[in-house]
C-alpha cells in the first residue's frame, strides 16, 4: 500500500505521495521542525478537510449551499410557493452568517 506524507508548511496543507524507499529521504528534505503524519489513500482525505484553513472551509461550505438553490427552487418562489420561497430564506441566511463569519476572520 502506498503511503503518503501529511504536513503544513506555512499555514498550508499539502500531501505527498512517494514509494516506501523514498519515505525516509522525503521526511529528511522536510524544514526543521516539521511535524508530518504518515497516510494512506484512506484517511488522505480526512486529514486534508481537517488541515484546511477556515477560510477555505467557510468558502466550502457557502458553495456547497449555493448548489442547494436549485432553478425548480428559485422558479418556485418567484412565483409564489411559499415552501421554497422559506427554503431560499434559510439558505440565504446560512450563507449571511458564513459571509459574516468570513469578514471577521479577514
Amino acid at each position: 500500500m502506498q503511503q503518503g506524507l501529511a504536513y503544513i508548511i506555512d499555514g498550508k496543507p499539502r500531501l505527498a505521495w512517494t514509494s516506501e524507499d523514498n519515505l525516509q529521504s522525503l521526511i529528511a528534505a522536510l524544514p526543521t521542525g516539521t511535524s508530518y503524519e504518515l497516510v494512506t489513500a484512506e484517511t488522505a482525505e480526512a486529514w486534508w478537510k481537517a488541515h484546511l484553513p477556515a477560510r477555505e472551509q467557510i468558502l466550502n461550505a457557502i458553495a456547497a449551499l449555493e448548489a442547494k438553490q436549485t432553478p425548480r427552487m428559485i422558479r418556485g418562489a418567484t412565483l409564489g410557493k411559499s415552501e421554497d420561497a422559506a427554503m431560499l430564506a434559510g439558505i440565504e441566511a446560512e450563507i449571511a452568517a458564513l459571509r459574516a463569519e468570513l469578514a471577521g476572520s479577514a
